[in-house]
């Protein structure tokens, strides 16, 4: 905070340098931390030009790693952060309507999902809209930028920059044509947070190269800091994205090749951006484009007086800059009043230009002065239909020589407000004014622009007749002030705010049109599996009033067709703003339901209107507090408001409902969530139980999406769950990133490549490579359907190098490549499996696609393919041929693999025996030790399908005979105490399996 309000306190000063400038420079980027901080840092506080950032998207794509928000709600995070940047490096911050849909490989990929033509278009409008002199692109276009939306950025600059200048393109964008007279690239290339990279130094190869080198660890005498120091703090508040860097004092250095020139080529190396032309309001005659020369006395008598107020500028008294100041305002209104009347090409965009620089001198002559505008609301949260004061109050604590002041209210088209007359109050030495606002009763709930239609995975829909590039919404109310100094009229706006204070902190927050009863279901999505049985689902849905005084409403659920629904409709009441309540609904799904998506709507009817929505508060903390932010301490705040409703996916798929399941949760995800229904037995597994529980009990483990970075207990219990595996576990890991690479973690040896393999393109070509694998057939059979309507990707971190101990089940691969086989990938390991699963079934899940639950369920039925194969293999022997199949399989289930090599000791003579065996391949010889033969004797050889160490499950006893493998043998083995557990619980086949074991002693005589 002491930071921001030096920066504050420096921001008269900064304008003032500004002020004889003209010159804007436009900063293209992918994503909200992709720019150069320092040299728009060094542009505005260093060169007093206009610096602006232009980000494609709101980088929601990304990872969160302070706090929960993810997608939409990480957008709004991170466009807080660039804001906060903002204030620290002076520049300003513009958006486009692209997604950060995730990684893409290649810019021609990403520029395929987002529309080549929309992002050229969206670069023109920015260009149209800052009116620079000088475009710089954060990226080249090439293989060097890394990320493919870095790289879809520089693809297109160069056509944005010359189609900006063309009058016949993109002209329903309303917006005059702008030549704009150079186009550089940035030399930085692409980085990570963490990455060990040297950022800064000279390069001698772009010495040698002659590119233009900007040194940004160059003193700011304003700040006394250096402008790349000042960037950094701006640059570290983003938070989310884990930016961390230390503001020291030293040289720093940016490089920037000159793409494009429309000035003639430079004859020597450049020293700056501005190189070659006059950056100043007096050299706009000299850009091209303009009909600035009758207006050239004009704006050197603008340019004198502006240089006159920054030299007269005194901090212990400011008001010496306003001769000057408003000098330079009425020689740029001079100049607007001719050009208005000009009828030239380009005069539209000289005029444009021009208002903005009367809007700069405007805001100087009430800085310099000392008068402030606040602008109040007695309420923030509304509801369409409410009244509120707005309170409107210009400060002129300096009892400057005002005229003519007058204060009133701005709205939107939502809003109704009064006009009054502005009182002077001599002892607060304010202007002040109150006015009712008048809350339209049609008035749409609040929601940033962004995000209030339906928009698909690549680009938002931007409202009709809105400016859409802003960071935020427009001020749904203003205060405005105007009054007359100098001869010159002059106006303040500010949005107004409600103003409160909480303990640890106050904030300001703006005015928020809420539903009078918001609706909360408690899930959004339900899913179960396609059974032609008929199905009763119970939904549930909070409500919470949003009005003083309380509010009633009849609440109704839609259901679709042939469903059902009980109640009709219930009927709420509330007493008071803040009241909740839960209801539920139960609907009726027929047996002829089909698999796919269906959706329930609630609706409720309130004062006559009726509507269906439901709000997701996003909230950012006040610095320094512990705990998050809530509805009392949050300093920033937006409503997401979306339909209410519930998405119903029936999912045609089979699982395996006899076996039991753990799961560790590594990275946000609901793969839990959308099982629910499916009755299965699935617990998630905490620290506690990975480092002492029982993990036998488990058929299987499932291992949650960067489980092994995020939780060091895993880290830690790895060896358990290694040697649960070999033991007969079946343990399923979903992708991991690069720090489980070289730890051990996995039974066999694997490396990542960098970057590491993956396959984004979510309509990628599988290749099956082992059609057999019982993982594609049990208990869903795995076709090419199954791998249609995935959303987002295929999969990422891919083993690119792996033991011949994997085998890869099926390869993918983006367009253009060969294809990866490193994404779904078995082991056996001892007597268990080890399966390593990248293809991206954590985001398919809960998007309902029915190939992602198929192909989950069939992970989770290895276990039970093995148990199969065991009771398969039982069937031909003597003592479990008469059991039926749900016996062997109950019996196969407590099985695990053994192997021997050719002469080892399965067990000996004497030892306590507490296993019983059956052969699968090979043979084993029983051998019988005497005092006349000690190393025993072969007494028999017993062979495939034969159990032996019978009597052993029955008692626990001394063996009576020693076992050897005769060649490599296989076997099956069952403890004593878990076949003993069966034959109690079934009395029956206890009998069966005494008289069967009396009947093969009784024909052989041994009893080992």
């Amino acid at each position: 905070m002491a930071e921001e309000a030096l920066l504050r306190n420096f921001q008269l000063v900064y304008g003032l340098q500004r002020s004889p400038m003209a010159a804007a420079v436009l900063h293209l980027g992918a994503h909200p931390d992709d720019e150069d901080a320092g040299m728009l840092s060094l542009l505005s506080r260093g060169c007093g030009a206009r610096a602006v950032y232009w980000s494609a998207t709101r980088g929601e794509g990304a990872q969160n790693y302070v706090g929960p928000e993810l997608n939409e709600r990480l957008g709004i995070v991170r466009t807080w952060e660039s804001l906060a940047a903002r204030q620290y490096d002076g520049a300003e911050v513009l958006y486009g309507p692209f997604i950060d849909f995730g990684f893409t490989k290649t810019g021609e990929l990403a520029l395929a999902k987002w529309g080549r033509d929309a992002v050229v278009r969206e670069v023109v409008r920015a260009i149209r809209l800052v009116q620079p002199v000088v475009v710089v692109s954060r990226w080249a276009g090439s293989a060097h930028d890394g990320h493919g939306h870095h790289q879809a950025i520089g693809l297109v600059a160069a056509e944005a920059f010359a189609a900006a200048a063309d009058e016949t393109r993109y002209a329903d964008l309303g917006l005059p044509a702008w030549t704009a007279l150079k186009l550089y690239h940035s030399m930085s290339g692409d980085w990570q947070p963490g990455q060990d990279v040297t950022l800064g130094r000279i390069v001698p190869e772009y010495e040698n190269r002659g590119l233009l080198r900007l040194d940004t660890g160059e003193l700011d005498p304003i700040s006394g800091l250096t402008f790349q120091a000042v960037a950094w703090r701006g640059y570290n508040r983003h938070r989310s994205q884990a930016m961390g860097f230390v503001p020291e004092l030293t040289d720093y250095h940016y490089y920037y090749d000159l793409d494009h020139t429309r000035i003639g080529v430079p004859e020597a190396r450049e020293r700056d951006l501005f190189d070659g032309l006059d950056p100043s309001l007096d050299g706009i005659p000299t850009w091209p484009g303009l009909p600035a020369a009758h207006v050239k006395a004009q704006l050197t008598d603008a340019t004198a007086a502006a240089e006159d107020a920054f030299a007269s500028y005194h901090p212990s008294e400011p008001a010496r800059s306003i001769p000057g100041v408003m000098s330079a305002l009425a020689a740029v209104r001079d100049a607007i009043e001719m050009v208005k009347a000009a009828s030239e090409p380009g005069a539209a965009a000289l005029l444009r230009l021009l208002r903005h620089k009367e809007r700069h001198f405007e805001g100087l002559a009430a800085q310099c002065l000392g008068v402030e505008l606040e602008a109040h609301v007695s309420q923030r949260l509304v509801n369409p239909g409410s009244r509120v004061t707005a309170s409107v109050r210009l400060w002129n604590k300096q009892r400057a020589d005002l005229d003519d002041v007058a204060l009133d209210v701005a709205t939107t088209s939502s809003y109704i407000a009064d006009a009054t007359d502005a009182r002077w109050d001599d002892d607060s030495r304010s202007y002040d004014s109150q006015h009712e606002v008048i809350v339209s009763p049609d008035a749409p709930f609040s929601c940033p622009y962004w995000l209030r239609e339906r928009h698909d995975s690549y680009r938002y829909v931007w409202p009709a007749q809105e400016r859409g590039d802003r960071p935020l919404d427009a001020p749904e109310v203003t205060g405005v002030a105007t009054f007359t100094l100098a001869g010159q009229r002059v106006e303040m706006r500010t949005e107004a705010l409600k103003r409160e204070c909480f303990g640890g902190g106050y904030r300001e927050l703006p005015i928020a049109v809420l539903p009078p009863i918001a609706l909360a279901p408690e899930s959004t999505a339900e899913f179960f599996p396609l059974t032609g049985e008929p199905h009763d689902q119970r939904v549930r849905v909070g409500l919470r009033c949003n009005r003083d005084g309380g509010a009633s409403g009849r609440l109704e659920l839609q259901v679709p067709q042939d469903w059902s629904v009980i109640p009709q409709q219930i009927e709420v009441d509330f007493a008071a703003r803040g009241d909740v309540q839960t209801v539920a609904f139960h609907v009726g799904v027929p047996a002829t339901v089909r698999p796919g998506r269906h959706l329930l709507e609630y609706r409720i009817r309130t004062d006559g209107l009726e509507y269906g929505a439901t709000l997701q508060p996003v909230r950012y903390p006040a610095p320094g507090l512990a705990r998050p932010a809530d509805e009392i301490t949050a300093v920033r705040e937006v409503h997401i408001t979306e339909p209410a409703a519930v998405e119903v996916h029936v999912v045609d798929v089979e699982f395996v409902r006899r076996l039991r399941y753990g799961y560790i949760a590594g990275a946000a995800e609901d793969v839990l969530s959308t099982l629910r229904d499916f009755d299965l037995d699935i617990q998630e597994l905490d620290d506690d139980t990975l480092e002492f529980g029982e993990l036998a009990e488990f058929d299987a483990i499932v291992v949650g999406p960067n489980a092994y970075v995020l939780r060091d207990s895993l880290r830690a219990q790895n060896r358990r769950l290694l040697k649960y595996a070999r033991a007969g576990g079946t343990v399923i890991v979903q992708y991991q990133g690069y720090g489980f690479e070289g730890q051990d973690f996995a039974p066999l040896p694997f490396s990542y490549r960098q970057p590491h393999d993956r396959v984004t393109f979510e309509d990628a070509p599988v290749t099956v490579l082992r059609p057999d694998d019982a993982l594609l057939h049990i208990p869903n059979e795995i076709g090419h359907a199954d791998w249609e309507g995935w959303v987002k990707d295929r999969g990422m971190y891919f083993f690119g190098e792996f033991d011949e101990g994997y085998v890869a089940v099926v390869a993918s691969n983006d367009p253009g490549e060969e294809p990866q086989p490193g994404g779904l990938l078995v082991a056996d390991v001892g007597h268990g499996n080890w399966v390593y699963c990248a293809y991206s079934l954590w985001k398919q899940l809960p998007a309902g696609v029915p190939g992602g639950f198929r192909l989950f369920a069939n992970l989770l039925a290895l276990p039970h393919s093995r148990i199969l194969t065991r009771a398969e293999l039982l069937r031909g022997s003597i003592l479990f041929d008469f059991m039926d199949d749900d016996h062997r399989y109950d019996i196969a289930r407590l099985m695990s693999d053994r192997r021997l090599a050719d002469g080892e000791i399965l067990c000996r003579q004497g030892d306590t025996g507490d296993e019983m065996y059956v052969i699968v391949d090979g043979f084993v010889e029983v051998l019988k030790a005497t005092p006349d033969t000690p190393q025993g004797t072969v007494i028999a050889v017993a062979g495939a399908g034969e159990a032996i160490g019978e009597l052993s499950v029955l008692a626990s006893q001394p063996r009576s005979a020693t076992m050897r493998a005769r060649g490599n043998v296989r076997l099956l083995s069952i403890r004593g105490r878990d076949f003993r557990k069966l034959l109690h619980a079934d009395s029956e086949m206890a009998d069966r399996v005494i008289q069967t074991l009396v009947e093969k002693l009784a024909a052989t005589g041994l009893q080992p």
